[in-house]
């Protein structure tokens, strides 16, 4: 399936995170609004935050994945199901708690801004990163946006081990695009 134009970027917050963003006045970094005394509102699994801190980054641009402002390519995540689900600890939030944004690769890239995006979940150590946007086609654009679609986009995105196609789906079909350290 060919890449699609534009490409959208959706990020997921707690409402309750709303207001730092705000005064702000961009979306930071784990690393960048910990160091600006920005205490965010986690709606992230424990493990996938330490493998996250621990994660580098491809060198140019360097830096961990925590020194990025995370994106899914799509607005229904394994992550967001996990919360509504409760089953993140410590995260007793619902979807009406979550807020979603919604930008494109185009914009967040148009002012020289660095980014690197994976070919699936960014956690896993065999996930492969890319800085080259030309590169766009190893995303699973066929299993994001196949049927049954809800606003462009495939409903579902489980993993389901009778079908080769959807074993590793959870994974594959959900990769992550991490975007400089301060998004405006």
């Amino acid at each position: 399936m060919p890449v699609p134009h534009p490409i959208r970027l959706f990020h997921i917050t707690a409402m309750a995170n709303l207001p730092a963003i705000c005064q702000a006045g961009a979306l930071l970094s784990k690393h960048r609004g910990a160091s600006n005394g920005v205490a965010y509102q986690n709606i992230a699994h424990g493990g996938a935050q330490g493998v996250r801190a621990a994660k580098r980054m491809p060198d140019p641009p360097g830096g961990s994945v925590h020194d990025y402002v995370p994106f899914y390519f799509a607005p229904r995540s394994p992550m967001l199901f996990a919360i509504h689900g409760g089953k993140v600890d410590g995260c007793t939030l619902k979807q009406q708690d979550i807020v979603h944004l919604e930008t494109t690769v185009e914009r967040v890239t148009a002012d020289g801004q660095t980014f690197v995006f994976y070919d699936r979940n960014a956690t896993l150590a065999y996930s492969k990163p890319y800085t080259d946007l030309a590169r766009l086609d190893v995303v699973a654009w066929d299993l994001l946006t196949e049927a049954p679609q809800l606003d462009g986009f495939c409903k579902f995105f489980q993993n389901r081990h009778q079908d080769e196609r959807y074993v590793d789906r959870m994974n594959v079909a959900w990769p992550s695009f991490w975007c400089g350290t301060a998004l405006r």
